[in-house]
């Protein structure tokens, strides 16, 4: 189950599109193993979303931060970690 967090919706983007946008994600890297991801998905009208989530003990995400378009510094980012690992 994913939960998104209200601060994720700042950005004009619905639950349900952050919802679509995280299962569906083109690439994600993670920030912390087993804790924090980032990621950028696409939304029901194709749109890609930047997004951030956390993985909680019962083993749902919740995604705190989503936002339209992705950010230059966090697609570097993502590329940057998985090219590391």
């Amino acid at each position: 189950m994913i939960k998104v967090h209200l601060n994720a919706l700042k950005y004009g983007l619905s639950a349900n599109e952050v919802r679509l946008a995280w299962e569906n994600y083109l690439i994600g890297a993670v920030r912390v193993p087993g804790e924090l991801e980032v990621r950028v998905g696409v939304d029901s009208v194709g749109r890609q979303v930047e997004m951030v989530g956390s993985l909680l003990s019962g083993g749902e995400w919740l995604v705190y931060h989503a936002m339209t378009p992705p950010t230059k510094k966090v697609l570097n980012e993502i590329n940057y970690l998985i090219r590391r690992n």
